[in-house]
């Protein structure tokens, strides 16, 4: 087995190699040229359709196998998954869907086709090769023994895989050598497992796949002569899909299902991090300061379009070279392979949980490094504006969500003092009815009655804290009193159900309403298209304008922190923003921080300090305003417009 591995490896690496000068010729006289633009990396017009090249080698290896081992081929598809059709038609039902993802390639390769017709083509072709019976029909249980049939959800998730991996590979193919290395990383995690199962069919195509990418990649690593265009890559993406069906999903080992999924890492990543960061894009608060009315059709369109954002580029953008950014990106691919073979090999469950809590733990750093702002949903304004527009704006959200935290504070606290009570008060549904609802009526009426809906939640001070928790608390006394005389026979009464109810309650209620200012703090924090302001004095009105300045509606101003001559204060921290120490330090800051403004709130300042901080301003084209705000009599406003600005926060 090994020594007919080994010579269908070389043949077919030798095939590749011979034939790819020749694809070169065929797309330069059919027009398969890549012309350079502002999305691609090159400069330089590159030949198309390196996939003909690895497809053909492809083909002359299967026929040398024929040749060689002709009972393998025979045991491609396992006889429990032949659908009770002819083998004939489940070779040619296979054949033609590699020939039609070819072909669809091809022709995007020569003239660029629409997105519509290359889904609808690989629709039919993975189609296609589930009637022939290569499809994902269960799913291990990795809470247990056995696994989960999917009975009539295998076609949809089947589908679904192929489309996915095909289109994830036509993504990540955007640097010289990237989507063919990757893929032969792939395969030889594929072969690997498959060797291992004793998978002899899977593991020689894996290999002799491979190595006809390999004999092309020696022409396609940079600086390219010639590209997989389209052809290659949904060729090589829809490939991968089928092997990792049949070799990868058949075990049943717990969590088989990672397997495939960390052979395929990368380009699985790179495709959903790009449809979801350009999902979100839409909703940046820069872009929708346009007031330009976006329709659900416009954001899925956007979805599949081509950008300039991908991983590859993103590296790119950080310093890496070309070649160094392939390079790590093989890494990463090697590393995800090296995961799902010790998935696969160990089969144990405290072996996969603690590789995917290291590949999450991973993932996360990574994605955090590669400065997806549309993607950073708690600091670009995102989850801050769909606040703003649902919880402030509209008052009765607020008590939906309210009631919905009065219901679920109270199951919470039955299930924590009575478990074995839930169920049997769920049963009823006339009791669930009442136990559930009475609560539901007094503290609702109860918040009503006390004002709490009358509070401002972007106000929210110590005093309305307080004004809540005590709301909370006579809820909750009301509700226990009518539990006591009323519901004793339904529920059973504790003092500490209700402690319970109180506490979860509090941290809901309360929660929803402090969120709002960490998310406001978290955006103006993170913001770079405002002028950054630095404040001098770290006092009382230094607080003041800190809170003016997030309150403003205009939200033009991002604190950065404040300057205070007192040393005690330096290093300190007022509502998260730092004291970075004393006039001393404002030189540097401005170049470090990237400061645009000086807002002054101490009115005790020196005059010397002021001369050399007025000195550094100017030498830093920095601007500086003032902000004062005083208890004057009405009788002192004698030229009441000169001085009503001296109110009010400069702008």
């Amino acid at each position: 087995m090994t020594n007919l591995i080994f010579i269908v490896f070389v043949l077919t690496l030798v095939l590749s190699l011979l034939l790819t000068p020749a694809a070169k010729i065929i797309a330069q006289k059919i027009g398969a040229v890549d012309l350079p633009d502002h999305r691609k990396v090159h400069t330089q017009p590159v030949t198309r359709l390196g996939g003909l090249s690895i497809f053909i080698s492809f083909v002359l290896g299967i026929i040398l196998i024929g040749f060689l081992a002709p009972s393998l081929l025979s045991d491609i598809i396992p006889e429990s998954e032949r659908r009770f059709i002819t083998r004939p038609v489940q070779y040619f039902l296979i054949f033609v869907s590699f020939i039609l993802v070819l072909s669809i390639g091809i022709w995007d390769d020569v003239k660029t086709l629409k997105p519509g017709p290359k889904f609808l083509a690989q629709f039919i072709a993975a189609s296609c090769l589930f009637i022939a019976g290569i499809n994902i029909s269960v799913v291990d249980n990795p809470l247990g023994t056995g696994n989960f049939a999917l009975s009539f959800l295998s076609y949809p998730i089947t589908v679904l895989w192929i489309i996915g991996i095909t289109n994830a590979f036509n993504l990540i193919d955007g640097l010289d050598g990237l989507a063919a290395g990757i893929a032969v990383i792939a395969l030889g995690t594929i072969a690997s497992i498959a060797f291992i199962q004793g998978e002899p069919t899977i593991t020689l195509i894996s290999v002799l796949l491979a190595s006809s990418i390999l004999g092309f990649l020696w022409y396609n690593f940079r600086p390219a002569s010639i590209f997989l265009g389209d052809s290659g890559s949904l060729f090589l993406g829809f490939s991968l899909a089928v092997l990792s069906i049949e070799g990868l999903t058949k075990a049943s080992t717990t969590f088989t299902v990672l397997v495939p999924i960390f052979a395929l890492g990368l380009p699985i990543i790179d495709t959903i991090l790009s449809m979801v960061r350009r999902f979100f894009s839409w909703f940046l608060p820069n872009k929708k300061k346009n007031n330009e009315s976006v329709s659900f059709k416009q954001i899925i369109h956007s979805i599949f379009q081509p950008d300039k954002s991908h991983i590859h580029h993103q590296l790119i953008s950080y310093g890496f070279s070309h070649k160094n950014t392939v390079l790590v990106l093989y890494l990463v691919s090697l590393l995800f392979g090296i995961s799902a073979f010790a998935i696969s090999i160990t089969g144990q469950t405290s072996t996969a949980v603690f590789i995917s809590l290291i590949i999450a733990a991973t993932i996360k750093m990574g994605i955090s490094k590669l400065r997806y702002n549309e993607i950073d949903l708690l600091h670009n304004g995102i989850f801050y504006d769909i606040y703003k527009s649902l919880v402030i704006n509209k008052r009765h959200f607020i008590k939906i969500l309210d009631s919905t935290f009065i219901i679920l504070a109270f199951v919470g606290s039955i299930y924590f003092q009575f478990p074995d009570q839930l169920n049997k008060i769920f049963r009823d549904q006339a009791d669930t009815a009442i136990i559930l609802g009475l609560p539901l009526i007094i503290q609702s009426i109860t918040f009503w009655l006390t004002s709490l809906y009358k509070e401002t939640i972007n106000r929210l001070g110590i005093a309305d804290v307080f004004k809540i928790i005590k709301s909370i608390f006579t809820a909750i006394t009301l509700t226990s009193v009518i539990h006591y005389f009323f519901l004793a026979d339904l529920l059973s009464f504790s003092y500490l159900l209700y402690i319970l109810n109180f506490y979860f309650l509090v941290t809901c209620i309360l929660g929803i309403r402090v969120s709002f200012h960490l998310l406001r703090y978290l955006f103006h924090k993170s913001r770079t298209d405002n002028r950054r302001v630095l404040i001098y004095g770290a006092g009382t009105q230094g607080l003041l304008a800190l809170q003016q300045i997030l309150a403003l509606k205009s939200e033009k101003y991002s604190p950065v922190g404040f300057i205070d001559e007192d040393p005690y204060m330096e290093g300190k921290l007022i509502n998260g923003f730092s004291v970075f120490g004393g006039h001393w330090k404002l030189k540097r800051l401005i170049k470090t921080k990237k400061i645009d403004e000086l807002h002054i709130t101490d009115a005790t300042i020196s005059k010397e300090v002021m001369r050399r901080i007025y000195q550094i301003c100017l030498e830093n084209n920095l601007q500086i305003k003032f902000f004062d705000v005083q208890l004057r009599k009405l009788n002192q406003f004698k030229h009441f417009d000169e001085k009503a600005k001296n109110l009010n926060y400069a702008n």
